[in-house]
This record gives C-alpha cells, sequence and structure tokens, in this order.
C-alpha cells in the first residue's frame, strides 16, 4: 500500500489495512524471512513539517534462529509513534523513507525489525554441539589467537631444499 506524502496533512489519515508482502521484502530482512500475516491500524499525519505515524501492527513472522538458521512463526504485536524522515538530519530519530511515496510493507517490516532482538531464538534453541576438527564459541569464550605467535612459525618445520 502506498501513502502519497503529499496527501498526508495535520488531519489524521487513518490506517486499518491487512498487508501483503512480495518476497523481495524478504531478500535482506535478518531475521523475518517471511510474513504470514500482518494487519495494521492506527493513522499518519503530520506536526510541524514531521510525518509521524502512529501504529498497532500486527501479525505472525516467520523468523530465522539465530544459532540453527531454522525457520519458524513467531506471533509479534508492536505499537507506537515513529518519525518518519526524508533523510538523516540529526534533528529527530525515526524511520528513513525518502521520495514522495510511503511504502506501508517496507515501514511496517522495517519497524517489525527494529522490534526484534539482535539474537532471535526459536523456544529450545541451543548451540550446535561440537564436532571433530569444528570448535563452537560460545557467548563471553575467549577465542583471541596467541599474540605472540607470527604466522611465520608455521615454516619453521618445513624442510627446504638448498639451492646454493
Amino acid at each position: 500500500m502506498e501513502i502519497r506524502k503529499s496527501h498526508i496533512t495535520g488531519r489524521p489519515l487513518p490506517i486499518d489495512v491487512e498487508l501483503s508482502f512480495a518476497k523481495e521484502h524478504f531478500e535482506n530482512s535478518y531475521p523475518i524471512r517471511g510474513m504470514k500475516s500482518c494487519h495494521v491500524e492506527g493513522e499518519i499525519s503530520k506536526h510541524e513539517g514531521l510525518i509521524e505515524a502512529s501504529l498497532s501492527i500486527e501479525g505472525v513472522a516467520i523468523l530465522e534462529d539465530s544459532y540453527t538458521a531454522e525457520l519458524f512463526d513467531k506471533k509479534l504485536k508492536v505499537e507506537g509513534t515513529y518519525a518518519i524522515l526524508e533523510d538523516e538530519d540529526g534533528e529527530a530519530e525515526g524511520f528513513i523513507v525518502p521520495g514522495k511515496v510511503i511504502e506501508l510493507e517496507s515501514l511496517c517490516l522495517s519497524i517489525l525489525r527494529f522490534s526484534l532482538p539482535i539474537k532471535v531464538l526459536k523456544k529450545g534453541s541451543k548451540l550446535p554441539e561440537e564436532v571433530a576438527g569444528v570448535h563452537v564459541y560460545k557467548e563471553g569464550e575467549e577465542h583471541l589467537e596467541d599474540a605472540h605467535s607470527s604466522p611465520f612459525d608455521a615454516l619453521a618445520d618445513l624442510d627446504l631444499p638448498d639451492h646454493n
């Protein structure tokens, strides 16, 4: 659903819509890999030149588990008032939507992604177990290489022919 910015005035523009998303919306939208349903209610208006969207977004998202990359369904509900900015001007915080049109699907997807934790886990999800030759680092575990070793140390045992 597209909303022309020129139609947004001081008078609230009501929104009550069921959104559907194209596959392209999820190409770079980790951890959200799809939406089974998404209902948006609220209004968009302009106050002192700033566009504000007061929205309630409710739906079922298909999320990717941060540990296993397994997909799972999760009910999401997010409510708030969000500033819609033309560009990053340092004056306000909000979602940047350049151009003359606000695409409601993209805005709602950004809001949902912003509301999720950095590490999204399916209930009961655990880090994979270690297997031969592979070490799985856990949070807080020190995994820096020995600062005193040189990459050339591996050549010390190398038997090279003498060309003199």
